[in-house]
């Protein structure tokens, strides 16, 4: 058995599970039944902090959780307030001295470790309506949920990691995977969990179907393995990926959202597998693993079965966007020593690809890049190669450039996609949608045949989900949605097209897991933002 000592893990443990990189998220209902009312003088303290530095939905959930006490000092209210912005931006939790800074710049009077401590030392902690709703814990103050649910998954992973005895790796045979691929395969399946990690091309998926090809052969139940992935359109990928091993193996389940693999509850808002009800499983593989979130992680965790046999392995990008939900727990989990394998080697590498990756390593690495050999002065010259356009004001010289890629692109019989990383503001997708729409279609209100459109839920009866994108054409009175990738035809009822919305542009986290020839990101100014 491969020995990790606690203390490493404790260590982990403590350092915070994306103490920067976390995307923390409150369950608001644990105090919506707090007293409406609160002391006058701390609701006009909210009212005279500035919108544009905390919202007003930032400054409205602080004040629901704000707790009923005779005093509170001026450094709590900021601590509750820079807590519930961090979490909205990312953070699971602020280290101490971060924190204290943060307040004494905001009440350069005040004393914010005497007045926090005190706070903590004369009230209690928890989720109750008249409980503080934050807690000092290794060196860093965190929400009550989000410290128990970060404390969760260490202990659960400590325990998994620690569990069960490692078997030996056996030669694959596989003459057709490269040494880097054969390693990784092989260490995964020896592990009793794994993590493996990658960029764009390196093959994972073929790692996916050679781990389930080698776990057949090796005499799993193949009825005791499941695939999984956080999207329904993420597993609707994979499926269509590895449809040669669904071939072969036609009694394999389907690849399922892991919130349907761990079978969620709407009315009771929870998983129904669990500690007390695991999942009867030998192999589990886990894709786009860097889209979960630390609920959901957790959840996972605690619905596996406790079984010598059980093999897990997480598959992702840990440099891809991170989860909606609470934290980006891949980043992290990809640094556990002895667990973790990284594919390094492209398969879809090119001299453009080349550039690209450079860039991405600068930006990554916060390095300044050189865009000079790659400006160019119109969109004409952009379409067959890495460059740059600078687009001058007024704004509509950005749509009218837009739309002149759109029809250069479309005209290339190549999938394209303009992204943006914003919704809203100039060079957002709604103005750009807008836009665009209303130079192509009469009535601006209308999706017709002539609009790219994207599916904003899943709907299971017709094989569409969340973040698929299409076209909507009308067929003798018929709404058919044409599949961007799989070019399908689907027939959608009338009532169902208010889950479509126009996709001439989307987020960039919209396109997260799509592939396409050509695409146009718009990167607008910081000022347009603030």
């Amino acid at each position: 058995m491969t020995k990790i000592e606690k203390q490493n893990i404790f260590e982990w443990n403590g350092s915070g599970l994306i103490r920067n990189l976390g995307s923390a998220r409150i369950y608001y209902e644990q105090v919506s039944k707090k007293k409406k009312s609160i002391e006058s003088d701390i609701y006009n303290w909210f009212q005279k902090i500035d919108p544009n530095v905390f919202s007003k939905d930032i400054l409205h959930k602080s004040i629901r959780l704000i707790p009923k006490s005779e005093k509170i000092d001026e450094p709590v209210l900021w601590l509750v307030l820079f807590l519930v912005r961090s979490y909205e931006e990312g953070e699971i939790c602020i280290p101490k001295e971060t924190m204290y800074r943060w307040i004494a710049e905001k009440a350069p009077l005040s004393e914010p470790a005497k007045s926090i401590e005190e706070f903590l030392k004369n009230n209690k902690v928890g989720f109750l309506t008249d409980e503080v709703p934050f807690l000092e814990d290794m060196d860093s103050f965190y929400l009550v949920h989000l410290q128990k649910a970060e404390k969760e998954l260490s202990e659960n992973m400590f325990s998994l990691l620690h569990s069960f005895q490692i078997s030996q790796s056996k030669e694959l045979e596989n003459s057709s995977l490269s040494e880097e691929q054969k390693s990784v395969i092989g260490n995964s399946l020896k592990n009793t969990i794994s993590f493996i990690s990658g960029g764009p091309g390196t093959g994972k998926t073929t790692i996916i179907i050679s781990i389930v090809r080698e776990s057949i052969l090796r005499g799993i139940d193949i009825s005791k393995i499941a695939l999984t992935a956080p999207t329904g359109k993420a597993t609707k990928r994979l499926r269509e990926s590895a449809n040669k091993l669904y071939k072969d193996y036609p009694s394999l389940q389907s690849p399922i959202t892991i919130h349907k693999l761990l079978s969620y509850s709407n009315s009771r808002k929870t998983f129904l597998k669990n500690e007390s009800n695991p999942l009867n499983l030998e192999l589990l593989i886990v894709d786009e693993s860097s889209m979960i979130d630390i609920f959901i992680s957790n959840a996972l965790l605690k619905a596996l079965p406790k079984s010598e046999d059980l093999r897990v392995v997480f598959l992702g990008d840990p440099d891809q966007l991170m989860s909606v939900g609470a934290g980006n727990i891949f980043s992290e989990l990809v640094q556990i020593k002895d667990f973790s394998f990284k594919l390094t080697k492209s398969f879809r590498i090119t001299s453009q690809k080349e550039d690209i990756t450079k860039l991405k390593e600068a930006i990554k690495e916060n390095k300044d890049f050189d865009l000079n050999p790659y400006l160019v002065q119109t969109v004409e010259k952009s379409l067959r190669e890495f460059s740059f356009v600078e687009v001058l004001e007024p704004k509509e010289n950005l749509y009218i450039e837009l739309s002149l890629w759109r029809e250069l692109a479309k005209n290339m019989k190549e999938t394209y996609q303009i992204l943006t990383p914003f919704n809203e503001g100039k060079g957002g997708v709604s103005e750009i949608n807008e836009y665009l729409h209303k130079k192509y279609t009469e009535n601006i209100d209308s999706i017709d045949s002539s609009t790219p459109v994207i599916v904003k839920r899943n709907l299971y009866d017709y094989d569409l989900f969340n973040g698929e994108t299409g076209y909507l054409k009308n067929v003798n009175g018929k709404n058919i949605f044409l599949n961007s990738d799989s070019k399908v035809e689907i027939e959608i009822s009338h009532g169902l097209l208010s889950y479509l919305e126009k996709a001439y542009s989307i987020t960039v986290h919209k396109s997260q897991g799509s592939e396409y020839d050509h695409v146009c990101l718009v990167l607008p100014n910081r000022e347009d933002f603030k």
